[in-house]
């Protein structure tokens, strides 16, 4: 039998990462994704982050963020306040990557960068006899 449980997804977070900390001091971020399959279509997913990426969740994504996500699916199972079973599937984030530039994320943000402070990579021309291949 085989088993494999993996979950890519690129979207925009739907509002802030919420950081907590479990009873034993584990910091914990929970945070939804939107995905946009297209124009009339969008799907949300629960993300659950432990630790020192549910840390770096809460220090560099904000809602309307892009962000990359790998993990798996899990489900939580618990009983409600009436004591009803209730259930809900999570992805469990083992990776969280940029998707946009500081640049980007700056401008996005309304936080343009003046051009002054911009040091671009000095212009250096190549002759074909200092190409590597």
């Amino acid at each position: 039998m085989l088993n494999y449980n993996k979950v890519l997804i690129a979207g925009r977070l739907t509002s802030n990462p919420e950081l907590k900390n479990t009873e034993s001091g584990k910091a914990v971020c929970s945070f939804d994704i939107a995905y946009n399959r297209d124009k009339n279509t969008a799907y949300y997913f629960t993300c659950v982050a432990w630790e020192a990426k549910a840390e770096f969740v809460k220090t560099h994504f904000a809602k309307g963020s892009p962000i990359f996500v790998e993990g798996e699916l899990t489900q939580r199972k618990w009983k409600d306040n009436n004591g009803n079973n209730r259930s809900v599937i999570e992805i469990r984030v083992t990776e969280v990557k940029f998707v946009e530039t500081l640049e980007e994320r700056n401008a996005r943000e309304g936080e343009g960068v003046p051009m002054g402070e911009v040091n671009p990579e000095p212009f250096v021309e190549v002759g074909i006899d200092d190409l590597p291949f």
